[in-house]
């Protein structure tokens, strides 16, 4: 998705796990497993800061398929949160 963009993924963490994600072949683990995370975050009264790794770096790049992805994802990960 990021592919097209003028300015690639300018997030220093959304840059290093697309990278493992790539060199690995699979899928965010910190995603796989979020559930597990939030139950041991609540366990520990820690918070989570969900951030857009995938924000644009440019005008040029707003509004593409990517951050609308990206935050589609971030409801959804909220929303499963919020289960608990």
């Amino acid at each position: 998705m990021t592919a097209k963009r003028l300015t690639g993924i300018v997030s220093r963490g959304g840059s290093i796990m697309a990278k493992w994600c790539l060199s690995h072949h699979q899928e965010n683990f910190l995603y796989q497993h979020f559930r597990e995370i939030c139950e041991i975050c609540a366990a520990y009264d820690v918070s989570l800061s969900l951030g857009d790794g995938l924000r644009p770096g440019s005008i040029q790049d707003a509004n593409d398929e990517a951050q609308f992805s990206e935050l589609r994802t971030l409801g959804e990960l909220d929303e499963n949160r919020l289960g608990i």
